[in-house]
């Protein structure tokens, strides 16, 4: 109710956008860093992402938006993500339609949300410890997380289990570093990832915390790469 009375004082005179309320589905510990970043094509965010900790019963982000390259008479449209302590915690799909003078909406239905509760962990063994942080945080909001050496067997075929759990998935988490970028094992975790063909912008999610951020490769440069610095403190 809270947060609906404040949607409605800073929002409803506009009159022109739509109302998304949905139950959590994953418990938030006091104290977790949450940073929320919008993506979309088009679009420009100031600030890109923020980050609060959870201390208080409802937090409100906010950003500026303009339209950058947006083509007019056409919806762009992209998402709001939530990640709490590395993990991705909710997907808000975003969608503008851009015009000089756009009619009020009709109320729409609201779309099912992704469930993510299988993340494969794609990483330089030389960042584990960064990895170890993201699978505490996985663990405690009950996901099942697929990491190489704590899932695969001793004698197994790793090249086959590897895909099996890729597979299996529903995030393939990149952690991008200088070390995964020229590791040709992770290449093929992520090529493999890529000729699923799954929709990338959500299965495929890359993360880094150390800037400047090594190029990606052609085939993940349209992907979001979340900058999470909190990672290695």
């Amino acid at each position: 109710e809270q947060v609906a009375a404040d949607a409605e004082n800073l929002l409803g005179p506009l009159a022109r956008f739509r109302r998304i309320l949905e139950n959590a589905r994953r418990v938030i510990t006091e104290g977790a860093l949450i940073t929320a970043t919008p993506t979309l094509p088009g679009f420009q965010f100031n600030p890109p992402s923020m980050t609060l900790g959870f201390f208080e019963d409802w937090h409100r982000f906010e950003f500026k938006m303009r339209a950058r390259d947006a083509p007019l008479n056409a919806a762009a449209n992209g998402l709001l993500t939530f990640m709490a302590d590395g993990i991705i915690a909710a997907d808000i799909p975003l969608s503008v339609f851009v015009a000089h003078d756009v009619a009020p909406s009709a109320p729409q239905a609201t779309p099912a949300r992704p469930i993510y509760d299988t993340v494969f962990a794609s990483y330089s063994h030389k960042d584990t410890a960064v990895v170890l942080k993201v699978e505490a945080a996985a663990k405690t909001f009950g996901m099942t997380y697929l990491r190489d050496v704590i899932t695969l067997r001793s004698g197994e075929d790793w090249s086959v289990g590897l895909e099996k759990m890729i597979d299996d998935a529903t995030i393939f988490q990149i952690f991008w570093s200088a070390p995964y970028s020229q590791s040709m094992h992770c290449r093929r975790e992520w090529e493999y990832a890529v000729g699923l063909r799954r929709e990338a912008v959500r299965f495929i999610r890359p993360v880094y915390w150390l800037q400047p951020m090594p190029d990606p490769p052609a085939l993940l440069q349209h992907l979001h790469f979340a900058y999470q610095p909190d990672l290695v403190k």
